[in-house]
């Protein structure tokens, strides 16, 4: 019944802003996440059809969708985002042609030994931990590389450039910075950026950026570039009533109603991407603050039914959401227009021409 709805030509206009500001820093295409929920084939296929030749994946999956569109297109190039140690996993990437990422030396091993065992090499960007805590080396752990593995780049992740203050992303981005010339690393890709951080600062200096929520136009961070959001969920008003004053609505009986009230029941809900509080891009005690006061008081939320914003009542719940439409010429079957993240979306997709 719910329909995620995509603007192809705001799309396109997204990635075509997002190259002018990236000058000659190469744009790797984050597709994690089947595309940030529009899906990796589609996404993949506009990309390319964009001049944007080299992704990033996180499944084999992602993998084998984005080499099954590029087809013939000898080009491109297809970073694993994540440092496996899983064998039957690297020899299939190996066997795939696909770049890897090497975080630890373990990884490097695994890799040496699917590259030798199919007979010939593997091209690896080399992750290095600067504060996040997760996949890649850290700087105090040089890697040994073996012959048949070529090192064609290195990369880092930052842990909260969505941060008004930038003291932790340019703090990491020394650490990496010097680590580059400790190991003696020269004369390969480097990418430090994602969405959030390209935008505020540019390729900071690095021949590539990592891009993904940029794309849709839902970004962290302030949107300077003038991106546009390229999608909202479309569902449909499946049943109206009439509830007295004061009665209870929804999940903890967090609202009652002030009057008589007309609602409108829409089959939507947080398993389609509406609703829900974003509590990772904290970095701040004051981010902290924001994040607890909108768990303790939601703030009102709106959708359109025939052209005007009405206010939801109560919790946003799974699959449902109870709207008021008092005084409102809203009938069964009215179209619901909803913006909401695709990310972990559940209805179908259309892209809009």
């Amino acid at each position: 019944m719910n329909t995620y709805s995509v603007n192809a030509k705001d799309l396109i206009e997204n990635v075509r802003i997002l190259k002018e500001k990236a000058a000659e820093a190469k744009i790797i295409a984050v597709l994690k996440g089947n595309g940030y929920g529009l899906g990796a084939r589609r996404l993949a296929r506009i990309l390319l059809d964009e001049g944007v030749t080299f992704f990033a994946a996180n499944t084999l999956a992602e993998v084998r969708e984005i080499i099954e569109i590029a087809g013939e297109n000898a080009d491109y190039e297809i970073l694993f985002l994540r440092s496996s140690c899983i064998y039957e996993e690297v020899r299939e990437l190996v066997e795939l042609n696909v770049t890897l990422t090497l975080g630890s030396q373990n990884a490097v091993e695994i890799a040496e030994k699917a590259a030798r065992e199919s007979g010939g090499t593997v091209k690896a960007h080399l992750k290095i931990d600067t504060g996040f805590g997760r996949y890649g080396f850290l700087p105090t752990d040089k890697p040994n590389i073996p012959p048949n593995v070529n090192i064609s780049g290195a990369y880092t992740h930052f842990s909260s450039a969505f941060a008004l203050s930038p003291k932790r992303t340019i703090g990491q981005l020394r650490i990496f910075e010097e680590t580059l010339k400790k190991w003696e690393i020269s004369g390969v890709l480097t990418h430090v950026c994602n969405s959030s951080a390209f935008i505020k600062y540019g390729a900071m200096g690095h021949g590539a950026v990592r891009l993904g929520s940029a794309f849709l136009g839902r970004i962290s961070v302030p949107n300077t570039l003038g991106l546009r959001r390229v999608g909202r969920l479309i569902s449909r008003v499946a049943e109206l009533k009439t509830l007295k004053k004061r009665a209870n609505v929804g999940y903890a009986n967090i609202f009652k109603t002030r009057r008589d009230t007309k609602i409108a029941i829409v089959p939507a809900g947080y398993s389609d991407g509406f609703g829900h509080v974003q509590l990772q891009n904290v970095a701040q005690f004051s981010d902290i603050l924001r994040a607890v006061k909108r768990l303790l008081i939601p703030p009102k939320v709106h959708v359109e039914i025939g052209g005007n914003k009405r206010e939801i009542l109560g919790r946003i719940n799974m699959c449902n959401i109870i709207v008021d439409v008092t005084d409102a010429d809203v009938k069964i079957g009215d179209e619901v227009i909803i913006d909401c993240s695709p990310i972990s979306n559940q209805a179908s997709v259309d892209f809009q021409e």
